[in-house]
């Protein structure tokens, strides 16, 4: 299986880079300056701002922390801005603004609705008017929805409530369906006569996927009020087959992105199975941002699900198209591309072999500038690699092991890219930036080879990752410490006893200590943890300082006295079981009692 499905999504969990929840619109239009003319002084659209925040920039900060403890939104980043707009409050004036939007007059409702829009112009300010959402403020914008007699009125009172509705606070669990919403915004997407006036729907309809899975399923459940049964799915459908503009499909792409999110429940599989041909398709768009919005909506759309992510590999064309992207220069493109491809590997019980040509490219990836994007293709590596040998082997060909050294080693691993190598060579070096997360990141894909059938790849290892094994001792987890020193081990035991030709003792022995590795041996026994002092103590007399016996008897003793495996939190150095060498003496195994994938498998659920 291509990695342990549970740690695997805690790791995506706590690196995931969200799209925002909800877009809210704001951007001034031709159409609006003229209309502005009529309006009294003072009371314009005013100087906004369109939020479209991207995927790539919900971790910006600190991503250690982040990361640590469960990752973060935009929310989460902004949470003083959310307390500080909740202690203003609502506005003074919102009863008037009410008596405006409910007005007899149209010019009244045209002047509230277009006042509203312009006063939210980030989501943390919209909960400061949700008491409209229970007022006849509501019904008013919704009825204007309706009114395709008068486009300036209509297209205000959604651009209105595509604001309103983007953001937190107390509002009706019913109120798509209660209040006729979800029926006008499909229709006007549907039927409206201008493209503006769609894409201002398709805009509202995404803050309100966006806002609760509840609001969600109502939308998909709504029909278009025309009696033919249509409803938002096929609204969508019909949408992309028109052949829209750059507009229209930019925001049906951040719809898909609200109506994919992974929440708890999730959207319908049969509704991913309907969408899921028609928005691949739409991969070959030439549209700067709608493919890196598809592709967000996707990731979300399979992960943690063998048959969403099925869905997506039927699509041989696209998954070619996505592949592509991996050659891309464009961050904004190869982000959620990186996202896609690790959770369709990380659910599949066995990662189709189209998937492995991903190696070459992420081997390039490992040393980009940009550390969340390092750490995405480190995700993306461990969740391809971890399988059968074949995995590991491509992995190995593409030169993954070296940059899995230069990572562990505190290093950028080098790169063809020109910027990549200028920043390099300037100040700070190819090492600036590399941070814990990201070495522990790297450290927990190395014991994936070391378990490999026969020792398959200690022999690469000690020539393409040794530096890095031993600078993982360094890192601040007893976890990743112990099965450092476990793999550290594992390469002795193999190049001591099980006389092969591609590894040498004494060879081996020299270049640990060449890289310092004794000392760092040592410095492991004034670590106040049993289990690390026992297991350095060791190596250190087995393999270097020629005490073998004492721990040939201890082993011997051990094995009498606990026959059955141990857990990997109870682990004794003393446990590893006997195992018979290639002269028939009795030595002491590796892994002969599961010590080490013991150890592995134990933390794979746990660690995180």
């Amino acid at each position: 299986m291509a990695g342990d499905p549970n740690s695997i999504a805690q790791r995506l969990m706590k690196l995931e880079l969200q799209q925002p929840q909800a877009v809210i619109k704001q951007e001034i239009t031709a159409e609006d300056v003229t209309a502005q003319a009529a309006l009294p002084a003072g009371e314009g659209v005013g100087s906004e701002k369109e939020i479209k925040d991207t995927t790539g920039d919900a971790e910006a900060g600190n991503e250690d922390e982040d990361a640590a403890s469960g990752g973060s939104s935009d929310l989460d980043e902004d949470s003083d801005d959310v307390e500080e707009g909740a202690e203003q409050g609502e506005p003074d004036d919102l009863d008037e603004l009410a008596g405006l939007l409910t007005s007899e007059s149209r010019r009244d409702r045209l002047l509230g609705a277009r006042s509203l829009r312009s006063r939210i112009s980030d989501r943390h300010e919209a909960p400061g008017y949700s008491r409209l959402l229970t007022s006849p403020a509501l019904a008013a914008l919704v009825a204007n929805l309706g009114t395709s007699a008068d486009q300036e009125l209509q297209f205000e009172s959604a651009w209105a409530l595509t604001n309103l509705l983007a953001g937190s606070g107390a509002r009706p669990a019913d109120l798509v369906t209660s209040s006729g919403l979800g029926s006008r915004l499909i229709r006007m997407l549907q039927c409206a006569p201008t493209e503006r006036l769609r894409e201002q729907a398709c805009w509202a309809l995404a803050n309100v996927a966006g806002e609760s899975p509840a609001w969600r399923d109502q939308l998909i459940l709504a029909d278009d009020g025309s009696g033919s049964g249509g409803g938002l799915l096929p609204a969508l459908i019909n949408l992309w087959e028109s052949d829209p503009g750059n507009g229209l499909l930019d925001a049906s792409s951040l719809l898909l992105v609200n109506l994919f999110r992974d929440r708890r429940p999730r959207l319908k599989f049969e509704y991913a199975q309907l969408l899921m041909p028609h928005v691949t398709r739409l991969l070959s768009h030439p549209y700067d941002s709608v493919v890196p919005n598809l592709l967000w909506a996707l990731s979300y759309a399979v992960e943690g699900s063998e048959p969403r992510a099925r869905l997506l590999l039927r699509e041989t064309d696209a998954v070619d198209c996505v592949l592509g992207f991996l050659e891309s220069s464009d961050d904004s493109l190869l982000m959620p591309t990186l996202r896609l491809l690790c959770c369709a590997a990380a659910c599949l019980q066995v990662v189709p072999a189209k998937l492995l040509t991903v190696f070459p490219a992420v081997r390039r990836l490992l040393g980009h500038r940009d550390a969340k994007l390092r750490r995405q293709a480190l995700l993306l590596l461990g969740c391809t690699a971890c399988g059968p040998d074949a995995q590991l082997e491509a992995a190995a060909q593409a030169g993954c092991l070296t940059a899995l050294n230069e990572i562990l080693a505190g290093r950028r691993p080098q790169t063809d890219d020109p910027e990549d190598a200028a920043e390099a060579s300037g100040g700070g070096g190819s090492g600036a930036g590399i941070s814990d997360l990201e070495r522990r990141e790297a450290f927990w894909i190395i014991p994936d080879f070391m378990l490999s059938r026969a020792h398959k790849f200690s022999k690469r290892i000690t020539e393409e990752c040794l530096e890095g094994l031993l600078a993982s001792l360094s890192l601040p987890e007893l976890e990743a410490t112990r099965c450092a020193l476990l793999c550290l081990r594992h390469l002795l035991f193999a190049a001591k006893y099980k006389n092969r030709p591609d590894l040498n003792f004494e060879l081996l022995k020299t270049s640990i200590e060449k890289l310092d590795g004794l000392k760092k041996i040592e410095a492991m026994q004034k670590i106040e943890d049993k289990e690390v002092i026992k297991l350095s103590d060791q190596i250190l007399n087995q393999y270097f300082w020629g005490n073998e016996k004492k721990y040939l008897e201890e082993s011997s003793q051990s094995q009498e006295t606990s026959p059955s495996p141990v857990a990997a939190a109870d682990i004794e150095v003393g446990d590893d079981l006997l195992d018979d060498g290639d002269d028939g003496e009795v030595v002491c195994g590796p892994d002969k009692d599961g010590a080490l994938s013991s150890l592995i498998g134990g933390l794979q659920a746990n660690r995180d």
